[in-house]
């Protein structure tokens, strides 16, 4: 692909450019291309379609956020819901995406002693999909180059926006060398929770930024099939959990018949384990019905780093009518949810459907993008902060098996009515804000109802207490 230099300035003023070419980044690309837009994508890594992501990974394993700052070397598999569904089906991929997909009805909780319990997501036919995070993101990318006037720039990296939204980039690790501008329409910004633009936007603006990282970490392990080719662990199409209060562990099904296991616990915990005797006994104390299926425990233990989790905050995501930010660019999560690229792609859709109805005049849809949009930031990172605490302690108590069935049941009596929070958040899309507002309100009814049903059971035993009981006899 042929590069303009700092001298000769890329004049493509009706081009759109998007920066990062990772899953929203690529399904924004190719909704607006969808559209006859002309769309450039620009992309700091090589392109992982034409060679392995190069093994230069030693500055990733020394690095504190291990492998949290390159999407490449993350989980292989993410959960897809409604959200992301609706996005891909408006891209037209989805009927493409859906033969390798694989369902997940709910969780399996496993507790130390092997037992199982099995806790639905919602009704029988309700299900999220564990989905390959590379597969994705390649047909996005190959569908983007389909499509006439459309290109993907990689090993691109960006130093920088314009305050007219010109991207200013240069190739490899020599800021000096391979310099170029590119111009456009205006440009949006889905690079990652480090995201460039980003730190664009606060050099021209007031806008606050709050990244935080919380106190545990995580660390990818692997369940291959079993001797005979199959899932090595029972009941595939779900989400296993195996939830220790301080920490957990969860396996995520892959079409190749693997889990794709991830440990998340403090880092102390990660990185108490010094030899591989230390961590057989770490997962013979707390997983033992795990242990005897990971046969390359020891080996992927010391090799894949201890990663962290960050949240972003961001009080602006746009510059004047040159400058959006979209998915982690905006709002990273912590992944608890499994709501990080469907949050992404939903974006991309909002943005989609906006330009549409103004009629792509990005003085109009820029700011109402972030009018729309910009609450949901906050409230996805509070619901996903507070269902990690759920996944790893909640699970393992009854009281909170029993609220669920209670809260299954009255949705199917009042479906319009009482939404579980986690339906509304994985096979809705009503507005995340909202959902924080009208769980709230659920939660009294909840709780008043309970109360009530409490206070009537007990009235009722009194009542057939006396009357079984008779009346007192007189002492007199």
């Amino acid at each position: 692909i042929t590069r303009t230099t700092m001298n000769s300035k890329n004049n493509d003023d009706d081009v759109i450019n998007v920066v990062g070419a990772g899953l929203t980044g690529g399904m924004v690309a190719l909704l607006l291309a969808r559209r006859g837009c002309r769309v450039r994508v620009l992309e700091a890594r090589p392109d992982f379609r034409q060679a392995a992501v190069a093994e230069s990974d030693s500055e990733e394993k020394r690095s504190a956020i291990g492998q949290l700052g390159n999407a490449a070397t993350r989980s292989i598999n993410l959960a897809l819901s409604h959200r992301g569904i609706c996005a891909l089906k408006k891209a037209g991929l989805f009927e493409a995406v859906q033969p390798s997909l694989i369902p997940m009805y709910g969780r399996y909780m496993h507790d130390r002693k092997g037992n199982v319990t099995f806790m639905s997501y919602g009704h029988e036919d309700q299900c999220i999909y564990s989905v390959s995070r590379v597969g994705l993101n390649q047909l996005l990318l190959d569908e983007i180059e389909r499509r006439e006037g459309c290109e993907v720039i990689f090993d691109t990296k960006v130093e920088r926006v314009r305050d007219d939204g010109t991207v200013v980039t240069h190739r490899g690790r020599d800021v000096t060398q391979g310099r170029a501008e590119y111009r456009g329409r205006f440009t949006i910004g889905a690079d990652g929770a480090f995201s460039r633009v980003r730190r664009s936007i606060m050099h021209y603006s007031r806008a606050n930024l709050n990244q935080s990282y919380i106190e545990h970490g995580y660390k990818e392990l692997t369940i291959p099939p079993d001797a005979t080719g199959d899932f090595a662990l029972p009941n595939a199409e779900g989400l296993h959990i195996w939830p220790r209060h301080e920490f957990m562990l969860i396996a995520l099904p892959n079409p190749d018949k693997s889990f794709t296991c991830t440990l998340f616990a403090p880092f102390e915990t990660l990185n108490k384990p010094k030899t591989a005797a230390d961590v057989v006994a770490f997962m013979r104390d707390h997983f033992p019905d795990v242990l005897s299926l990971m046969p390359d425990l020891d080996t992927e233990w010391f090799q894949n780093p201890a990663s962290a989790l960050i949240t972003v905050r961001l009080s602006q995501w746009v510059h004047r009518d040159r400058i959006v930010l979209l998915g982690d660019a905006a709002h990273a999560v912590v992944p608890f949810y499994g709501q990080g690229m469907n949050a992404g792609f939903e974006d991309a859709l909002v943005f989609d459907e906006i330009f549409e109805q103004l009629d792509g005049d990005p003085a109009k849809v820029l700011p109402r993008f972030a009018e729309v949009r910009q609450p949901i930031g906050d409230a996805l990172a509070d619901l996903s902060l507070h269902n990690y605490v759920e996944m790893r302690s909640h699970t393992a108590k009854k009281a909170f098996l029993l609220k669920k069935v209670v809260e299954n049941q009255l949705n199917k009596w009042a479906p319009e009515t009482y939404i579980p929070l986690y339906s509304m958040v994985s096979f809705t899309r009503i507005p995340y804000h909202e959902i924080v507002e009208r769980a709230r309100k659920q939660d009294r009814v909840f709780n008043w109802a309970t109360a009530a049903l409490g206070t009537a059971l007990l009235a009722g035993a009194a009542k057939l207490y006396c009357l079984f009981r008779g009346p007192k006899k007189s002492t007199l």
